[in-house]
């Protein structure tokens, strides 16, 4: 899996590419954390390049959603490819995780409240 950062009117957004499966979720959390400072977690994680997600991958989101939130920070995502928008569903993970359909509109929110 791919993973590209960038810096969005202060917030870090993620772009992934691939699968977000076993094998690769635990290397994308640990990279998120590691990279992400007590100062700032705030994050945008865009899966429009997601074919697949697993359970480690709801795992791993989740598991950066708590960092952030441990820090006062805010996550959201976007860009959700249908397949990736399915698993949420299944899971029911729209209480938890702030889905917008682009970056612009996640930065609004983040920035917002």
């Amino acid at each position: 899996m791919e993973i590209t950062w960038k810096e969005k009117k202060g917030s870090h957004v993620i772009r992934l590419n691939g699968r977000l499966d076993i094998i690769e979720a635990d290397n994308f959390e640990k990279s998120v954390i590691q990279r992400l400072s007590p100062d700032n977690c705030t994050i945008i994680v865009n899966l429009s390049g997601i074919s697949y997600m697993s359970s480690s991958g709801i795992r791993a989101l989740l598991s950066i959603y708590r960092h952030c939130k441990t820090h006062y920070g805010k996550m959201a995502l976007c860009d959700v490819s249908p397949v990736v928008q399915k698993v949420l569903d299944v899971v029911d993970l729209g209480q938890v995780f702030k889905v917008f359909p682009n970056e612009d509109q996640a930065l609004q929110f983040i920035h917002e409240s």
